[in-house]
């Protein structure tokens, strides 16, 4: 059996333990949920929604529904799983909350400051309503929602709190729709959510296989108009190169490798003492780096993770910017469109954005365009200020809000001809993973549960030999740590 087929098995198994557990202990039953979910986001096996189990999971909680009735004070409620400070995905909510799409924002998780910060003062803001229970959490989401006309899902692919709950708010006539953040992965929330607003091709193009073709209408990743920096005050001694990405968005696939990217670079005789390059969101201990040549080593900084702001700021002061790869980001490299950065990097995933049309088919495309570009930098000026204005045309914030309230209404958006006509490479996520030769498996579950729901895990598990021994590992060395610290504190006091 191939390793799809294996960790078929494995997802098989914890949807059945969920269903068996909840006749008789519905918290459990919904953390082994919450486990599926993320098991099938982490593994890529071609079941992008599971709408049944959704429903029949929510049956469990129908006397939630019992006393409950739907009276809006307000129309537009933002519903997220957990905010972020850096990455794309807090963003989007950020923008639509601002241009008065929304008229309040629950998160599950505690926001972080720098996004609480960022939000309109007079959205109504439910902050970190995760309870001690499941149960519990369910019936908060429901309290709040039910104040709202209607609740847009911008939740996590393993969610299945929030999808309850929007399950059982539909049944109370509020209407559910769905920001489709995971267009390229498993998720819950596809089955009660009457629209899912889709914001790139490789999402669209999965509409059939999810079973929601019939309810998709595009809308789009709100891009903002950010100033154009002004390139002419920098004096970087090197063209500064910076790249941004969380660290897996960087981990190397086949030929496409950004450690072997920056060693070809150093390697071209003209670009060799010319550039420098920062990297935002890998931190080097990354085990890829180890391909990255010593003597390039000075001219390579790792900067992690990095708050929103704080990247904006550092993308300003770069000279130039590539996306990372092999899987590269729908928000930063518009962004540094937007600031009129010159803007490079691979087509792998392209179709969310008018920005892509400045993508490459290869690296090497990539160190010809970093050629020409240093040899005369108005050259892509006319191109990229183009590029820019067709965002602006396209992917406003005013624009994409628009499309998602009138979507609301029952209006369809079809994907633009522009971003349908781009290339990507079908299945890129599925053949990821299946070249990866590994089943990833939630080991962190098993803290949670009782010894005898242990041992029903485990047997779940029974392709082992094909998961991540390291995780297993690490998760046992650190069970084993806290449990003698927890002992050393005993004897102590």
């Amino acid at each position: 059996m191939n390793i799809a087929g294996l960790a078929k098995n494995i997802v098989d198994n914890l949807r059945a333990l969920s269903l068996d557990l909840a006749k008789t202990d519905i918290e459990t039953a919904l953390l082994v949920a919450n486990s599926y979910g993320k098991t099938l986001s982490a593994n890529y096996i071609g079941i992008l929604s599971d709408n049944e189990f959704e429903f029949q999971l929510s049956e469990y909680f129908s006397e939630l529904l019992i006393n409950r009735r739907h009276q809006a004070d307000y129309d537009i409620l933002h519903l997220v799983t957990t905010g972020y400070a850096s990455g794309g995905h807090t963003r989007v909510v950020e923008r639509f909350l601002n241009a008065g799409t929304g008229d309040g924002i629950a998160s599950l998780d505690p926001l972080p400051i720098d996004v609480i910060n960022e939000l309109p003062t007079n959205v109504k803001l439910f902050n970190g309503v995760k309870q001690p229970t499941g149960l519990a959490t369910i019936s908060k989401i429901l309290d709040i929602g039910l104040k709202f006309k209607s609740v847009i899902l911008h939740i996590h692919p393993d969610d299945i709190l929030s999808t309850i709950a929007g399950i059982l708010l539909a049944k109370l006539d509020v209407k559910l729709f769905m920001y489709n953040h995971a267009d390229h992965m498993f998720s819950f929330g596809y089955g009660a959510a009457e629209r899912i607003f889709e914001i790139s091709k490789y999402g669209w193009m999965l509409g059939e296989m999810r079973e929601i073709k019939h309810k998709q209408s595009y809308v789009g990743i709100p891009a903002p108009e950010i100033n154009i920096i002004n390139n002419s005050h920098k004096n970087n001694k090197k063209v500064h190169i910076f790249m941004a990405g969380n660290s897996n968005k960087f981990k190397p696939w086949g030929s496409y490798s950004v450690p072997d990217f920056i060693n070809q670079v150093y390697e071209n005789d003209f670009l060799r003492d010319k550039v420098k390059f920062s990297l935002c969101g890998p931190t080097g201990r990354e085990y890829y780096w180890k391909e990255l040549k010593a003597e390039n080593l000075d001219n390579v900084e790792f900067l992690g993770l990095q708050h929103h702001k704080k990247f904006i700021e550092l993308l300003s002061e770069s000279d130039c910017y590539i996306d990372s790869f092999p899987q590269g980001n729908g928000t930063a490299f518009v962004e540094s469109i937007m600031l009129n950065i010159p803007s490079f990097g691979l087509n792998l995933l392209a179709g969310s954005s008018y920005a892509d049309l400045l993508r490459s088919n290869s690296t090497s495309e990539i160190i010809n365009s970093l050629v020409d570009y240093i040899n005369n930098k108005d050259l892509i000026k006319n191109n990229l200020i183009n590029v820019r204005k067709n965002i602006i045309t396209e992917q406003s914030i005013e624009n994409c809000s628009n499309r998602l309230t009138l979507s609301m209404k029952k209006e369809t958006f079809l994907i633009p001809d522009y971003l349908a006509s781009m290339n990507y490479v079908p299945f890129f996520h599925e053949r990821l993973w299946k070249d990866s030769g590994r089943i990833i498996i939630d080991y962190d579950l098993l803290s949670k549960l009782s010894l005898s729901n242990k041992l029903k895990l485990i047997k779940c598990w029974s392709n082992i030999s094909y998961c991540n021994y390291n995780s297993l590992l690490t998760y046992l060395a650190t069970r084993i740590k806290c449990i003698f610290q927890n002992l050393l504190n005993h004897i102590t006091t």
